[in-house]
Protein backbone atom coordinates (compact mmCIF):
# COMPACT_ATOMS: atom_id res chain seq x y z
CA UNK A 1 0.00 0.00 0.00
CA UNK A 2 1.44 3.36 -0.89
CA UNK A 3 1.04 5.97 1.57
CA UNK A 4 -0.59 8.80 1.17
CA UNK A 5 1.15 12.30 0.10
CA UNK A 6 1.09 15.56 0.63
CA UNK A 7 2.44 18.79 -0.93
CA UNK A 8 4.63 20.54 0.40
CA UNK A 9 5.09 23.47 -1.66
CA UNK A 10 1.73 24.94 -0.80
CA UNK A 11 0.27 26.14 2.26
CA UNK A 12 -2.91 24.46 2.17
CA UNK A 13 -1.65 20.67 1.81
CA UNK A 14 -3.81 18.13 0.10
CA UNK A 15 -3.92 14.77 1.74
CA UNK A 16 -3.85 12.41 -1.14
CA UNK A 17 -5.74 8.70 -0.16
CA UNK A 18 -3.12 6.00 -0.13
CA UNK A 19 -3.70 2.77 -2.81
CA UNK A 20 -1.84 -0.34 -3.11
CA UNK A 21 0.92 -1.02 -5.71
CA UNK A 22 -0.12 -2.84 -8.59
CA UNK A 23 1.21 -2.68 -12.59
CA UNK A 24 -2.41 -2.41 -13.62
CA UNK A 25 -2.77 1.17 -12.12
CA UNK A 26 -0.17 2.54 -14.68
CA UNK A 27 -2.75 1.91 -17.80
CA UNK A 28 -5.27 4.96 -18.23
CA UNK A 29 -7.08 2.89 -19.89
CA UNK A 30 -8.24 -0.01 -17.66
CA UNK A 31 -8.15 2.96 -15.33
CA UNK A 32 -10.48 5.02 -17.29
CA UNK A 33 -12.85 1.49 -18.10
CA UNK A 34 -13.00 0.96 -14.19
CA UNK A 35 -14.08 4.57 -13.54
CA UNK A 36 -16.82 4.02 -16.61
CA UNK A 37 -18.11 0.68 -15.04
CA UNK A 38 -17.96 2.18 -11.42
CA UNK A 39 -20.58 5.22 -12.39
CA UNK A 40 -22.82 2.52 -14.35
CA UNK A 41 -22.91 0.36 -11.14
CA UNK A 42 -23.15 3.52 -8.66
CA UNK A 43 -26.43 5.02 -10.89
CA UNK A 44 -27.82 1.43 -11.36
CA UNK A 45 -28.36 0.84 -7.24
CA UNK A 46 -28.12 -2.97 -7.82
CA UNK A 47 -26.52 -5.64 -5.59
CA UNK A 48 -23.18 -5.51 -5.92
CA UNK A 49 -21.55 -9.01 -6.68
CA UNK A 50 -18.13 -9.98 -6.70
CA UNK A 51 -16.88 -8.74 -9.94
CA UNK A 52 -18.67 -5.32 -9.37
CA UNK A 53 -17.32 -4.95 -6.09
CA UNK A 54 -13.61 -5.20 -7.55
CA UNK A 55 -14.29 -2.81 -10.31
CA UNK A 56 -15.51 -0.34 -7.79
CA UNK A 57 -12.59 -0.39 -5.76
CA UNK A 58 -9.87 -0.38 -8.65
CA UNK A 59 -11.78 2.05 -9.96
CA UNK A 60 -11.45 4.25 -6.28
CA UNK A 61 -7.61 3.28 -6.05
CA UNK A 62 -6.99 4.28 -9.89
CA UNK A 63 -8.49 7.56 -8.59
CA UNK A 64 -5.75 7.77 -5.81
CA UNK A 65 -3.05 6.99 -8.44
CA UNK A 66 -4.08 9.69 -10.64
CA UNK A 67 -4.63 12.05 -7.49
CA UNK A 68 -0.80 11.29 -6.79
CA UNK A 69 0.52 11.93 -10.14
CA UNK A 70 -1.42 15.44 -11.09
CA UNK A 71 -0.08 16.42 -7.61
CA UNK A 72 3.54 15.54 -8.68
CA UNK A 73 2.93 17.76 -11.49
CA UNK A 74 1.75 20.73 -9.40
CA UNK A 75 -2.05 20.22 -11.70
CA UNK A 76 -4.79 21.33 -9.30
CA UNK A 77 -7.66 21.22 -11.25
CA UNK A 78 -6.93 17.53 -12.06
CA UNK A 79 -5.98 16.94 -8.16
CA UNK A 80 -9.69 18.10 -7.26
CA UNK A 81 -11.18 16.11 -9.97
CA UNK A 82 -9.59 12.99 -8.73
CA UNK A 83 -9.80 13.55 -5.31
CA UNK A 84 -14.02 14.23 -6.10
CA UNK A 85 -14.53 10.79 -8.05
CA UNK A 86 -12.04 8.76 -5.10
CA UNK A 87 -14.86 10.50 -2.23
CA UNK A 88 -17.58 9.80 -4.16
CA UNK A 89 -16.76 5.99 -4.46
CA UNK A 90 -15.65 5.52 -1.50
CA UNK A 91 -18.76 7.29 0.51
CA UNK A 92 -20.85 4.66 -1.89
CA UNK A 93 -18.87 1.69 -1.17
CA UNK A 94 -19.03 2.65 3.10
CA UNK A 95 -22.74 2.88 2.38
CA UNK A 96 -22.99 -0.42 1.23
CA UNK A 97 -21.33 -1.75 3.49
CA UNK A 98 -22.68 -0.63 6.44
CA UNK A 99 -24.66 -2.93 8.08
CA UNK A 100 -21.16 -5.08 8.64
CA UNK A 101 -20.66 -3.12 11.70
CA UNK A 102 -23.93 -4.03 12.85
CA UNK A 103 -23.44 -7.43 12.42
CA UNK A 104 -20.31 -7.52 13.81
CA UNK A 105 -21.73 -5.83 16.75
CA UNK A 106 -23.86 -8.23 17.16
CA UNK A 107 -21.94 -11.49 16.79
CA UNK A 108 -18.84 -9.93 19.10
CA UNK A 109 -21.08 -9.79 22.13
CA UNK A 110 -19.10 -7.24 23.48
CA UNK A 111 -20.02 -5.88 27.20
CA UNK A 112 -19.23 -3.33 29.14
CA UNK A 113 -18.43 -0.52 26.60
CA UNK A 114 -20.79 1.74 25.74
CA UNK A 115 -22.83 1.25 22.35
CA UNK A 116 -22.00 4.97 21.07
CA UNK A 117 -18.53 3.58 21.43
CA UNK A 118 -19.16 0.48 19.68
CA UNK A 119 -20.55 1.85 16.61
CA UNK A 120 -17.84 4.96 16.46
CA UNK A 121 -14.91 2.25 16.65
CA UNK A 122 -16.96 0.13 14.20
CA UNK A 123 -17.66 3.18 11.32
CA UNK A 124 -14.17 4.52 11.84
CA UNK A 125 -12.72 1.11 11.03
CA UNK A 126 -15.07 0.21 8.40
CA UNK A 127 -13.38 3.84 6.48
CA UNK A 128 -9.96 2.62 6.83
CA UNK A 129 -11.19 -0.70 5.78
CA UNK A 130 -12.40 0.77 2.29
CA UNK A 131 -9.23 2.88 2.11
CA UNK A 132 -6.76 -0.03 2.81
CA UNK A 133 -8.37 -3.03 1.13
CA UNK A 134 -6.44 -5.08 -2.01
CA UNK A 135 -8.81 -6.07 -5.02
CA UNK A 136 -6.22 -7.66 -6.91
CA UNK A 137 -5.58 -10.41 -3.72
CA UNK A 138 -8.55 -12.31 -5.08
CA UNK A 139 -10.52 -11.94 -1.44
CA UNK A 140 -13.91 -10.67 -0.85
CA UNK A 141 -14.18 -7.41 0.73
CA UNK A 142 -16.65 -8.44 3.51
CA UNK A 143 -14.09 -10.63 4.55
CA UNK A 144 -11.62 -8.43 4.83
CA UNK A 145 -13.67 -5.79 7.16
CA UNK A 146 -15.81 -8.16 8.92
CA UNK A 147 -12.03 -9.53 10.64
CA UNK A 148 -10.54 -5.66 11.11
CA UNK A 149 -14.24 -4.62 12.69
CA UNK A 150 -14.12 -7.91 15.15
CA UNK A 151 -10.67 -6.67 15.98
CA UNK A 152 -10.95 -3.25 16.67
CA UNK A 153 -14.37 -4.18 19.35
CA UNK A 154 -11.86 -6.96 21.16
CA UNK A 155 -9.20 -4.11 21.18
CA UNK A 156 -11.74 -1.72 22.33
CA UNK A 157 -13.33 -4.13 24.66
CA UNK A 158 -9.33 -4.80 26.10
CA UNK A 159 -8.85 -1.22 26.30
CA UNK A 160 -12.12 -0.88 28.61
CA UNK A 161 -11.73 -3.51 30.68
CA UNK A 162 -7.91 -2.60 31.80
CA UNK A 163 -9.15 0.78 32.18
CA UNK A 164 -12.24 -1.00 34.42
CA UNK A 165 -9.23 -2.80 36.19
CA UNK A 166 -7.10 0.13 37.02
CA UNK A 167 -10.09 2.11 38.49
CA UNK A 168 -12.37 0.62 41.74
CA UNK A 169 -14.59 3.64 41.28
CA UNK A 170 -15.84 3.09 37.62
CA UNK A 171 -18.78 0.84 38.62
CA UNK A 172 -19.98 3.93 40.76
CA UNK A 173 -20.75 7.29 40.60
CA UNK A 174 -18.08 9.57 42.47
CA UNK A 175 -18.85 12.33 44.56
CA UNK A 176 -16.55 15.02 43.35
CA UNK A 177 -15.87 16.83 46.45
CA UNK A 178 -14.96 14.01 48.24
CA UNK A 179 -11.49 13.79 46.93
CA UNK A 180 -10.05 16.58 49.83
CA UNK A 181 -11.81 13.98 51.98
CA UNK A 182 -10.49 11.07 50.31
CA UNK A 183 -6.28 12.41 50.27
CA UNK A 184 -6.46 14.91 53.66
CA UNK A 185 -5.26 11.88 56.01
CA UNK A 186 -3.63 13.92 59.40
CA UNK A 187 -2.78 17.41 57.07
CA UNK A 188 -5.11 20.18 57.52
CA UNK A 189 -7.94 21.05 55.25
CA UNK A 190 -7.10 24.05 54.33
CA UNK A 191 -3.65 22.90 53.29
CA UNK A 192 -5.08 20.49 50.78
CA UNK A 193 -7.24 23.05 49.37
CA UNK A 194 -4.99 25.29 48.58
CA UNK A 195 -2.48 22.18 47.43
CA UNK A 196 -5.19 21.28 45.20
CA UNK A 197 -5.68 24.95 43.74
CA UNK A 198 -2.02 24.61 43.12
CA UNK A 199 -2.34 21.86 40.66
CA UNK A 200 -5.34 22.93 38.72
CA UNK A 201 -3.37 26.92 38.35
CA UNK A 202 -0.06 25.12 36.96
CA UNK A 203 -1.67 21.92 35.69
CA UNK A 204 1.11 19.40 37.42
CA UNK A 205 -1.27 17.04 37.06
CA UNK A 206 -1.16 17.59 33.05
CA UNK A 207 -5.01 16.99 32.62
CA UNK A 208 -5.25 17.47 29.05
CA UNK A 209 -8.29 20.38 28.12
CA UNK A 210 -11.01 18.46 27.43
CA UNK A 211 -9.96 16.48 31.05
CA UNK A 212 -9.86 19.94 32.68
CA UNK A 213 -13.16 20.92 30.95
CA UNK A 214 -14.77 17.77 32.54
CA UNK A 215 -13.34 18.46 35.94
CA UNK A 216 -14.09 22.11 35.76
CA UNK A 217 -18.16 21.30 35.05
CA UNK A 218 -18.26 18.54 37.12
CA UNK A 219 -15.97 19.38 40.64
CA UNK A 220 -15.53 23.27 40.55
CA UNK A 221 -18.32 25.01 40.43
CA UNK A 222 -19.53 27.42 43.32
CA UNK A 223 -21.80 25.75 46.10
CA UNK A 224 -24.62 27.89 45.39
CA UNK A 225 -24.55 25.68 41.54
CA UNK A 226 -25.29 22.38 40.16
CA UNK A 227 -22.83 20.24 38.58
CA UNK A 228 -23.26 19.64 35.34
CA UNK A 229 -24.18 16.33 34.13
CA UNK A 230 -22.61 14.04 31.99
CA UNK A 231 -25.08 14.04 29.28
CA UNK A 232 -25.00 17.65 28.64
CA UNK A 233 -21.21 17.56 28.53
CA UNK A 234 -21.04 14.53 25.94
CA UNK A 235 -23.67 16.80 24.02
CA UNK A 236 -20.99 19.37 23.96
CA UNK A 237 -18.13 17.11 22.50
CA UNK A 238 -20.14 14.61 20.92
CA UNK A 239 -19.51 11.61 23.36
CA UNK A 240 -21.61 9.30 24.93
CA UNK A 241 -22.41 9.58 28.68
CA UNK A 242 -20.26 6.56 29.88
CA UNK A 243 -17.20 8.22 28.07
CA UNK A 244 -17.18 11.36 29.60
CA UNK A 245 -17.49 9.83 33.27
CA UNK A 246 -14.11 7.43 31.99
CA UNK A 247 -12.77 11.41 31.00
CA UNK A 248 -14.20 12.13 34.72
CA UNK A 249 -12.32 9.34 36.72
CA UNK A 250 -9.01 9.68 34.25
CA UNK A 251 -8.17 13.32 35.43
CA UNK A 252 -9.59 12.16 38.73
CA UNK A 253 -6.98 9.75 38.91
CA UNK A 254 -4.36 12.31 38.10
CA UNK A 255 -5.04 14.73 40.17
CA UNK A 256 -4.93 12.05 42.88
CA UNK A 257 -1.52 10.76 41.87
CA UNK A 258 -0.03 14.63 41.74
CA UNK A 259 -2.17 15.20 45.48
CA UNK A 260 -0.49 11.46 46.69
CA UNK A 261 3.29 12.96 45.51
CA UNK A 262 2.72 16.06 48.20
CA UNK A 263 1.21 13.84 50.99
CA UNK A 264 4.39 11.54 50.64
CA UNK A 265 6.52 14.32 50.38
CA UNK A 266 5.15 15.84 53.44
CA UNK A 267 5.52 12.60 55.20
CA UNK A 268 8.75 11.77 54.50
CA UNK A 269 9.69 15.67 55.53
CA UNK A 270 8.14 14.96 58.98
CA UNK A 271 9.25 11.23 59.41
CA UNK A 272 12.39 11.20 57.61
CA UNK A 273 13.75 9.33 54.68
CA UNK A 274 12.81 5.89 56.27
CA UNK A 275 10.91 5.20 59.54
CA UNK A 276 12.46 3.48 62.36
CA UNK A 277 11.94 0.65 61.73
CA UNK A 278 13.89 0.44 58.01
CA UNK A 279 10.44 0.51 56.53
CA UNK A 280 10.11 2.44 53.34
CA UNK A 281 8.26 5.55 53.11
CA UNK A 282 4.60 5.99 52.18
CA UNK A 283 4.81 7.49 48.81
CA UNK A 284 7.80 4.96 48.19
CA UNK A 285 5.53 2.14 48.83
CA UNK A 286 2.84 3.40 46.54
CA UNK A 287 4.84 4.28 43.92
CA UNK A 288 4.25 7.67 43.93
CA UNK A 289 7.82 9.09 42.98
CA UNK A 290 7.07 7.47 39.42
CA UNK A 291 3.61 8.51 39.29
CA UNK A 292 0.79 5.47 39.69
CA UNK A 293 -0.21 3.10 36.67
CA UNK A 294 -3.18 4.70 35.72
CA UNK A 295 -1.34 8.45 35.17
CA UNK A 296 0.44 6.62 32.23
CA UNK A 297 -3.00 5.43 30.45
CA UNK A 298 -4.23 8.90 29.28
CA UNK A 299 -2.37 11.05 26.98
CA UNK A 300 -0.75 13.78 29.23
CA UNK A 301 -0.19 17.63 28.20
CA UNK A 302 -1.21 20.85 29.79
CA UNK A 303 -4.24 21.89 29.07
CA UNK A 304 -4.11 24.86 26.39
CA UNK A 305 -4.62 28.50 29.16
CA UNK A 306 -4.73 26.73 32.24
CA UNK A 307 -5.14 30.05 34.36
CA UNK A 308 -6.28 30.11 37.89
CA UNK A 309 -9.10 28.66 38.77
CA UNK A 310 -11.27 30.68 41.34
CA UNK A 311 -14.51 28.76 41.01
CA UNK A 312 -13.00 26.10 43.72
CA UNK A 313 -14.59 26.83 47.17
CA UNK A 314 -12.39 28.03 50.37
Amino acid sequence: MKNSTTSNSRPNQTTVPAYPEHPELHSRRLRRAWLEEAEVLMRSGCELDARGEAVLFKAMHGCAFEAAAAQRRGRAVDLQHALERHQRIQEFLVDRNIGLVYEMRRRAHVVNVDSDDLNSEGFWTLVQSVLHFDPWRGYKFSTYACTSILRSYLLLAKKTRRRMGRFDLLKEEVDPRSMVAMLQSDLDTQEMVARLRKVLRENTARLTATERFVIERRMLHAPTEKAETLESIGEKFNLSKERVRQIQLLAIGKLRASMERFVGERREAVDGSSSPNGATPYHRRRGVSGGPDFAATSSGGAAAGAGPCCILAA
